[in-house]
């Protein structure tokens, strides 16, 4: 599997601002989606293991989620 290479610039990052905008989230819902967005660019540039942005934003979300509490 190759490994994408993502090069990000300011365009970039304006035009996700733009489009979370658009959809009318709120401020803190943009400040994750920038935070999640440069984590993976920088993941992408550094890791041999090449994933999609969905992928990465899945097991991010698996890692911060705490444990599914087992029914007794």
């Amino acid at each position: 599997m190759y490994a994408l290479k993502v090069q990000t610039n300011k365009n970039d990052i304006k035009s996700l601002e733009d489009k979370m905008k658009e959809k009318g989230e709120d401020e803190h819902d943009d400040v994750l989606q920038l935070l999640l967005f440069n984590s993976y660019t920088i993941f992408c540039k550094y890791s041999s293991k090449g994933m999609s942005f969905y992928e990465y934003r899945s097991e991010v979300i698996e890692k911060l989620l705490p444990p599914v509490p087992s029914d007794r």
